[in-house]
């Protein structure tokens, strides 16, 4: 594995303290949800939240172990290397994509039922 880039890090510390703010607001609404006597819609924000945790972990890797290969590949070993790296990018956007449409749903509904 290469160096940390620095130019990532406010990348993964951002959604990282996103992820633990995920996972203190899937508490305070299980709490809510029990007191209300609703269906437990809370554990899609934990599903969100470690979605954002695996897409870090993705990002942090591709930034680490395969990005900087690519600086000293050849035209065969390039393709390859910058195949990999585009899956990996994907599917990390894809994990960001999925964990905010989780958190928006479970606001959604959360809004509804205390908007009745």
């Amino acid at each position: 594995m290469g160096p940390y880039p620095l130019s990532a890090l406010p990348f993964d510390l951002g959604f990282t303290l996103l992820a633990l703010a995920l996972f203190r607001y899937a508490a305070i609404l299980g709490l809510l949800l029990r007191m209300m006597k609703k269906p437990r819609v809370d554990t899609l924000l934990v599903l969100s939240a470690v979605g954002l945790i695996v897409s870090v972990i993705i990002h942090v890797y591709a930034s680490t172990a395969i990005l900087p290969l690519l600086d000293q590949a050849d035209a065969a070993q390039f393709d390859a290397l910058y195949s990999r790296a585009t899956v990996l990018r994907n599917t990390s956007l894809g994990l960001l994509l999925l964990s905010g449409l989780l958190s928006a749903l479970t606001g959604g509904l959360y809004y509804r039922w205390i908007s009745r």
